[in-house]
């Protein structure tokens, strides 16, 4: 088995804080339909109908999760390990 990396496993950790760190600054409403979109699996018709929302609006909420969140992490893309840590 190959043994992982110190490097790989801290700017592994800091990623995870910044999604969590980014996702905990959204206001309440995006936050509950970015976790129900992403990590229970709800498609968009269920979190319209669970939030009173049209679809579009669920859609458009969304997408501007996934752009700031995208942006948040823009520092890890093209990156080499090591200099993550600066």
């Amino acid at each position: 088995m190959a043994s992982v990396s110190i490097d790989w496993v801290k700017s592994r950790d800091m990623m995870v804080r910044t999604i969590v760190d980014a996702i905990r600054e959204w206001p309440e409403k995006d936050r509950s339909m970015f976790i129900q979109a992403h990590y229970r699996g709800l498609n968009l018709e269920e979190i319209s109908h669970s939030s009173g929302m049209k679809v579009s609006e669920v859609r458009r909420i969304l997408g501007q999760c996934e752009r700031r969140l995208h942006d948040a992490l823009r520092r890890f893309r093209g990156r080499k390990t090591a200099s993550l840590e600066q």
